[in-house]
């Protein structure tokens, strides 16, 4: 299974998950990040042969992305144009590119349930990259709406994040909201591995993923890695 992390978010073990990974999703300075932190998150990469990826989000540093904003259709396409083109500029210079582009927060979840925002998205990445893999949510409207320029979409399913009955991730704020126990988090994503998730009430619910994701900015996001890695062995980029 195909593993991914949202890293270059400031935190301090980028460089010890990057390892255990098969690609990465570099913030592109719209929720976190800044030129050094790209340009060195994409060093990392290179060194371990991790797939490098986008990670654009709303601009809003205060709020880490994951507050939804009401920004026009122009502002919206100007700040991720600006947000992919840099870190892609960034990719060229060290002599590779990008392969993938994943949203972050609040707009990865607004992409997933509004087909206008979806396809302003996709128009954006078309333009600077031309086809590439998008990273989204299974449910999202991504899959069954006629969204413009073909691409190749991923659904992803969270190892450390707890889920309710309709795919849908517990809130943040709520209980059962994050999974903090590695060995919790390794049964989750053996689980998504066999195309089915447990819900938060019970059930059992299936769920197609092509890609899993670790949160850097989770406490034990590395002993996750880990354990994960340690007992799957490496994975495909």
């Amino acid at each position: 299974m195909d593993i991914n992390c949202d890293l270059g978010e400031g935190m301090a073990n980028d460089a010890q998950i990057m390892p255990h990974i098969s690609r990465c999703n570099i913030a592109c300075g719209g929720h976190a990040g800044n030129p050094e932190i790209m340009q060195r998150s994409i060093e990392l990469a290179v060194k371990h042969g991790v797939a490098i990826g986008a990670h654009p989000s709303y601009p809003d540093k205060d709020n880490f992305g994951r507050l939804s904003m009401s920004l026009t259709p122009q502002a919206l396409k100007e700040t991720l144009f600006q947000q992919i083109q840099e870190l892609s500029l960034y990719a060229h210079q060290q002599g590779t590119k990008l392969s993938h582009v994943k949203p972050h927060g609040a707009l990865y979840h607004d992409l997933a349930r509004n087909s206008e925002l979806g396809r302003l998205f996709l128009e954006v990445v078309s333009e600077i990259l031309g086809e590439t893999i998008i990273i989204t949510a299974p449910n999202s409207i991504m899959f069954n709406a006629p969204l413009g320029p073909k691409h190749i979409l991923w659904s992803e399913g969270f190892i450390d994040r707890g889920y309710q009955s309709d795919l849908h991730l517990v809130a943040r704020d709520q209980k059962h909201a994050i999974i903090h126990d590695p060995d919790q988090a390794h049964q989750q994503f053996l689980s998504l591995c066999n195309g089915h998730i447990t819900s938060i009430e019970g059930q059992n619910i299936p769920i197609k993923v092509h890609t899993c994701c670790i949160h850097s900015d989770h406490p034990n996001a590395l002993l996750i890695a880990q354990r994960i890695n340690l007992n799957c062995g490496n994975h495909e980029v």
